[in-house]
Parts: C-alpha cells; structure tokens; sequence
C-alpha cells in the first residue's frame, strides 16, 4: 500500500485577528445623551402597548409594559457605572476633589506596574475603573446611595432636589422607597413572572405606573447630571 509522505503547503493568515480593547473615555453630555437615548426607546414601546392595547390583546400588552420597567432599570444602572468611571477618573486626574470612598480603591499591583510603565498616559486607570465596576450592579437602594456618594454626587442632595419635601429627611425617605420599590418590582418582573412569592398572584400593572416611573428616573438621571456638570 503507496502513502503519501509529501508535504502539504500550509495555509497562512488564517488565524482571526485579536481586537485590540479600546475603553472610550465619554465625556458628561455624551453620557447623557446616551442616557436619554436609551430612555425616548424605551418610551417608544408605548406605541406598541398601544396598540396591542386597542386590539384586545391585554396581557401582551401587560408584557410590553413590563419589559419597561426592566430595561428602565437597566438603562439607569448603565447611567450610574458611566458617571463611576467618568467621576472616577476626573478624581484621579486631580479635577474633583477625592472622595473618601475613592481613596480607599484598591488597585492590584499588576495594574500599578502597567500605570507606571505607561509614560504620561492615564488611560489604564481608566480601563482598571471599567473592569473593576463592570459586574456591580447598582440598582439597590444602598448600592446606589453608596455609589453616588463615592463618586462626589451627594446621594441626599440627589433625592432632595427629585422629590422636594419639606425636609431633606423626607425627600431621603420619598428617594429610598421609590428606588426600593422599582428594584423591587423589577425583580420580580425578571425573576418571578410578576407573582407574589406568598400568595403566587401576579400583580397588575397599568401605563400610567410605568410612565411615572420612568419620569422620576429621568428627574433622578438630570439632577445627577446637573450636580456632575456644576463641579
């Protein structure tokens, strides 16, 4: 039996090409507009809602109702970790005052070494701040108020200049009950069908929860927005 021992040519430039990792630096009003963006897609499905609405089809219309709520909060916690790394980095830059929350950061060594064979270039503290916030989601009321806090943006300031109380301690309280409630319902949404864990009985919703909802987010997004750009 004849094999054949001859060599076949090699096949070259096949190997896909690594992309090269590029973290944009956004500057304020990007960040908003993105936001804002994300926020007129979102309320672009009320036409949807509408009209699965008029044609007798309510639960679908239910449904598009709350995808929503859970893309509004997705979009508001996208908002949060930009401002992080857009505050983040200002700080580092020596452009904010430094928080005492940034002061304790911990950068690992690794990435030290990166920074200081990086000439004058700041940008692998910036990439470091993406990559350590990415998987933190900040949609609880606490880990919201943590996070503003820590990247200059008073969480109180915040929730009293939204919701306008009397008192700061009271617009605080109207804040944390509104964020917590979101969270809350869109946990639900997400994770259990929209039913009580108590009774199984699915909630109701209606448009006019949904709009008001997403009206106090954007209040919420515009005033930190504002205190971001008067710094």
């Amino acid at each position: 039996m004849n094999r054949d021992f001859s060599l076949k040519e090699r096949v070259e430039n096949t190997r896909e090409q690594q992309q090269i990792r590029r973290v944009v630096h956004f500057n304020l009003q990007e960040i908003k507009d993105r936001f804002d963006e994300s926020i007129c897609n979102i309320e672009s499905k009320f036409e949807l809602y509408d009209e699965l609405n008029a044609s007798g089809k309510l639960e679908d219309a239910k449904d598009v109702l709350k995808s929503q709520i859970i893309f509004l909060e997705g979009v508001l916690d996208f908002y949060l970790h930009e401002m992080t790394k857009y505050s983040y980095f200002k700080m580092f830059s020596n452009e904010w005052d430094k928080t005492s929350q940034y002061k304790k950061f911990n950068v690992k060594m690794e990435f030290v070494e990166v920074g200081l064979n990086s000439s004058n270039s700041k940008d692998w503290f910036f990439e470091y701040v993406n990559d350590s916030f990415n998987r933190v989601v900040f949609m609880s009321n606490e880990s919201m108020k943590d996070q503003l806090n820590s990247i200059g943006i008073p969480y109180k300031d915040v929730m009293h200049n939204v919701f306008k109380k009397k008192s700061e301690s009271e617009s605080i309280i109207e804040g944390k009950n509104f964020v917590q409630s979101l969270f809350k319902r869109r946990n639900a949404i997400a994770h259990q069908n929209d039913r009580s864990h108590d009774s199984g009985i699915q909630d109701d919703i209606d448009k006019s929860y949904v709009v008001d909802n997403i009206e106090t987010v954007k209040r919420i997004a515009h005033e930190i927005f504002s205190i971001a750009n008067a710094k």
